[in-house]
């Protein structure tokens, strides 16, 4: 693809830089950029991908029905794609462990351990 046209991957890789710089809001601006480019492009599995981000992002700010929305989105995909489910998962695990639900958190997390998304052993 011609960068010059644009690509939603662009923006994702400052999203990328933007979250562990934490710079929220400057991601949640180029998340929403690199959705509306990946869906203007047909490209539904990166709208997957970032939708997952937008979901951590939303969890971040404790805007707990976003996040299950958004959530439902990189979960529900019937292509599964592995790293999105993750993102999503960890998500919903903030937000159980933002709203006193603790407990919650450790079985969200230990089922995305145990997938192909798991660090390397």
């Amino acid at each position: 693809m011609d960068n010059s046209v644009g690509s939603p991957r662009r923006p994702e890789t400052a999203v990328g830089c933007q979250l562990v710089t934490g710079r929220f809001r400057d991601a949640e601006a180029n998340v929403a950029e690199a959705m509306s480019l990946a869906a203007d492009l047909g490209q539904g599995l990166q709208v997957v991908v970032l939708t997952a981000i937008s979901a951590w992002l939303a969890a971040v700010r404790g805007d707990t029905a976003a996040v299950e929305q958004q959530a439902d989105v990189g979960l529900g995909d019937a292509r599964h794609h592995e790293m999105a489910a993750a993102q999503a998962t960890g998500a919903r695990a903030l937000t159980d462990l933002k709203s006193g639900a603790a407990d919650a958190a450790p079985d969200r997390l230990d089922r995305v351990c145990d997938g192909p998304a798991r660090p390397a052993r």
